[in-house]
């Protein structure tokens, strides 16, 4: 009977975490799904300022690290991980009732219907409807931030249960159970890409529908529901004490002190610099990419969501066969194939964009369908890494601090670019709209620019470990030599500190209307927004 308590308790235990991740992936792809038609077509923010605010809501999900330390040190009534997540979802769907019941304000352009045709279009032409409408983006953030910060609370929890559950399985199939929920979350995904690309497909969000759709606060109602189910689910039918017991003591310096020791192991900093490394050159993108894809490409938001759903099934799928044939080949290898195939299909698909061959939605998407699969093969590769590398009593903080690390790149990688691309002139919808010959190559060298940094991240390939077993290896060996790394440590920790500083501060000067413009938020120079000077910018006549 004892035998079958303890199978039954870890079907309960298990069957929330597959749950949890199909609400998550609702959750995390509407969350994204919602940011582009809202901000960038809906409010008609910038490019340079879209992506800051891309980049400063994830910082959100950096709060990962101290959500998954409090639920490792901290339990509440005995349990380390169920109380926070439902602490995480509450907060999510608090946000969310505060989105589905704030009025949304006028779209920035006029919109024309023809009565007899049924036909519409927006006048980009014609005086704006609400010229206010970009500095209205600001009270939006505010709420998406909370939104994002209760996810990030309640997955911390469940990654430290899925840490636990993963470091239990036999060598040879460990990494199975990290599969299954990421399979999960793909499917989570396609219900979220079908509900928003086709509810915001109107008009006003930049998709073909006149009529048909709803408002953006509409939608976050729907999600509510779905959020609301899963605060149920894991409230009344989550288990952990097949992880975990119940009179187990757990002492919160001594857990401080686990995390330490982690924090000067050379095989933990070598991944945490690798994560950071390859977040900052991916991140490293041409601010132009969204003003192509909305003013060249057209894409419209409902191609968006189709394209994200074939990720998100061919993941799935690719994630099974990884399971069945993959599971022990080398990750280097996986990583470097990956990003090499990568730029090799994006390249010519850019290029025959930016330059007026052949200007296709669909097309546009078929990089963009390569990359997302990229960067979702270096994720799930980096969870099997952590799952080697993390101590019993700590799984949760050792995976969130891994993600920490990668925003904190995110952040700063966003920054540089902003300035690196700014002598471009890029945010200028003028570039766009005249589209001659000079525009097309300032636009085309930005994106060889990012190129180039995405290429160079192979060079950090040797920091993480080739499979399982060099992983074991280099745990083993970093355990016996601690305290060798602690100047290492402390200069890695001030850099990402003074460096997350000054990237979300020059981040946060591309939310005002008088500091946007400003070279160093990667605005094209306040000279040109005021039409006096254009000598600042590289092939812009």
């Amino acid at each position: 009977m004892d035998v079958v308590r303890r199978a039954y308790n870890w079907l309960k235990g298990t069957s929330i975490v597959y749950l949890y991740f199909v609400q998550e992936g609702v959750n995390y792809k509407a969350f994204h799904a919602i940011i582009y038609p809202l901000f960038a077509q809906y409010l008609n923010l910038p490019g340079h300022q879209y992506q800051s605010i891309k980049s400063l809501v994830s910082l959100a999900w950096s709060m990962k690290m101290f959500f998954s330390f409090f639920s490792d040190s901290l339990p509440i009534l005995g349990y380390r991980r169920i109380p926070y997540i439902t602490i995480g979802l509450m907060t999510m769907v608090g946000s969310q009732l505060l989105l589905s019941v704030l009025p949304m304000p006028d779209a920035y352009y006029q919109v024309s219907i023809n009565e007899t045709s049924g036909e519409c279009h927006r006048l980009f032409k014609e005086e704006p409807q609400n010229p206010d409408a970009p500095n209205q983006a600001i009270y939006y953030i505010g709420i998406f931030l909370v939104w994002y910060m209760g996810l990030a609370c309640a997955d911390a929890s469940v990654d430290g249960l899925m840490t636990q559950r993963s470091k239990l399985e036999p060598e040879e199939s460990r990494g199975t159970l990290i599969s299954y929920t990421r399979i999960s979350g793909q499917v989570g995904g396609v219900v979220a890409m079908i509900m928003t690309g086709f509810l915001l497909n109107s008009i006003e969000y930049g998709g073909t529908f006149c009529t048909f759709g709803l408002p953006m606060n509409r939608v976050t109602l729907i999600i509510l529901a779905i959020t609301l189910s899963g605060v149920l689910y894991a409230f009344v039918w989550t288990n952990e004490r097949d992880v975990d017991d119940k009179d187990q003591k757990v002492a919160f310096k001594e857990r401080l002190q686990l995390f330490w020791n982690l924090l000067h192991q050379s095989n933990y900093l070598k991944l945490l610099i690798f994560c950071l490394i390859i977040t900052v050159q991916w991140t490293m993108k041409t601010p132009a990419n969204v003003k192509v894809q909305k003013n060249w490409a057209k894409v419209e938001p409902l191609t968006s969501n189709i394209v994200s759903i074939i990720t998100s099934v061919l993941a799935g799928l690719g994630m099974v066969l990884y399971i069945k044939y993959l599971l022990n080949f080398n990750w280097r290898y996986v990583l470097v194939i990956n990003c090499l195939f990568n730029l090799a299909m994006e390249i010519p698909v850019v290029a025959m964009t930016v330059f007026g061959v052949f200007r296709n939605q669909y097309f546009w998407f078929a990089d963009d369908l390569i990359e997302s699969l990229n960067r979702f093969w270096f994720v799930y590769i980096i969870e099997l890494v952590i799952v080697e590398y993390a101590p019993n009593g700590i799984e949760g903080i050792s995976y969130a601090l891994i993600w920490a690390i990668m925003n904190i790149g995110r952040v700063i990688g966003t920054a540089v670019s902003n300035i690196i691309m700014s002598p471009f002139c890029l945010v200028d919808d003028e570039r766009y709209t005249r589209d001659n010959g000079n525009d097309r190559w300032a636009v085309f060298y930005s994106f060889l620019i990012g190129y180039g940094f995405s290429l160079a991240s192979i060079c950090a390939i040797f920091l993480l470990p080739n499979q399982k077993a060099q992983a074991a290896a280099w745990r083993e060996k970093a355990e016996q030599k601690q305290n060798q790394n602690r100047f290492l440590f402390r200069g890695f920790l001030i850099f990402c500190v003074i460096a997350l500083i000054v990237a979300t501060g020059l981040n946060c000067l591309t939310m005002f209307e008088s500091t946007r413009c400003l070279v160093i938020a990667g605005g094209a120079g306040c000279g040109l927004l005021h039409g006096t000077e254009t000598d600042f910018c590289i092939l812009y006549n």
